[in-house]
């Protein structure tokens, strides 16, 4: 069946990009934030380190690095997700130590998939989804 017979002017629009559009933030606080954009990144209007930044109401670290953890590459070419996970946690480490360490540090990313697979790596800083934290 084709959707669009109903849906003729309907568009699809990513729950970050709809909230910066209704100016739907988050207070500034003392917490630093490195944002982990996935590969498959669901915001499209924008940059999404920019869109992040908005919302959190200040400048976020991006680190754009794939985790490893994308759809079955995990499970299909554990290998080679292995070492695109250690690639990944390498980089966090570098902007970890470049961010003040006596302010709170928090990890955003917009996928629970990258979410899951980057907890380990990055203890005893949480790993939050923007969505989650926004609630």
């Amino acid at each position: 069946m084709n959707l669009m017979i109903f849906f003729k002017e309907s568009t699809l629009t990513d729950i970050h990009e709809y909230l910066l559009e209704h100016n739907i933030k988050l207070n500034a606080t003392d917490e630093q934030y490195l944002y982990h954009t996935p590969c498959h990144d669901p915001i499209k209007s924008n940059d999404s380190k920019k869109v992040i930044s908005e919302l959190v109401n200040q400048n976020v670290i991006s680190n754009d690095r794939c985790c490893g953890e994308a759809s079955t590459f995990a499970v299909a070419r554990a290998d080679v997700a292995k070492q695109v996970k250690f690639k990944k946690e390498t980089g966090i480490k570098k902007d970890l130590v470049g961010i003040e360490s006596n302010k709170p540090i928090k990890m955003l990313t917009t996928c629970l998939a990258c979410r899951q697979g980057l907890s380990p790596a990055i203890k005893p800083q949480p790993i939050l989804s923007l969505f989650i934290q926004l609630n």
